[in-house]
């Protein structure tokens, strides 16, 4: 069948100019561009494709400050969701945080929680956490998106 897809076909790697417009498509598609930062462009996109469908098939951001990641924007098309791509990318984040020397990866989510903690991250409480960068991010979308507040989320990926 023509989405099906072996975990091993799967490929991450920085996203470049010519991914842009895939990449906006997507995030669109999964409702998640009204959310993204004015300053956003492919240079901050990581994308999943394969050696059978060079088109992206899944996108994600890491924001990094002092070996610590703040998720966003993880989206998958449509039409290979409910198919394992998503877990399995999120799987492999651990691999690709230590390769990028990476202490700690966070997430936020106010839909996808069961999907992270299926994912190996941790909710977290916020009151409970120090890291200054992430509680930053986690004031700026409770600020900008009150309408999520209560249904937001938080987590984290230790890595080491």
């Amino acid at each position: 069948m023509k989405n099906e897809l072996l975990p091993e076909q799967l490929k991450i790697e920085k996203a470049n100019e010519k991914d842009w417009n895939e990449i906006t498509y997507l995030l669109k598609e999964a409702g998640l561009f009204p959310y993204i930062g004015k300053d956003e462009n492919f240079k901050k996109f990581y994308v999943i494709k394969s050696s059978e469908i060079k088109n992206v098939i899944c996108c994600f951001t890491l924001d990094i400050e002092n070996n610590i990641a703040i998720l966003k924007s993880y989206a998958v098309k449509n039409e290979f969701r409910g198919k394992g791509i998503g877990k399995n990318v999120a799987k492999r984040l651990p691999e690709l945080g230590k390769n990028l020397n990476l202490r700690k990866i966070y997430a936020a989510s106010w839909e996808a929680g069961n999907f992270w903690k299926k994912s190996g991250f941790k909710e977290v409480d916020l009151n409970k956490l120090l890291d200054t960068y992430f509680l930053k991010y986690a004031e700026h979308l409770e600020k900008n998106y009150p309408q999520f507040s209560e249904k937001t989320r938080y987590f984290i990926l230790t890595l080491i």
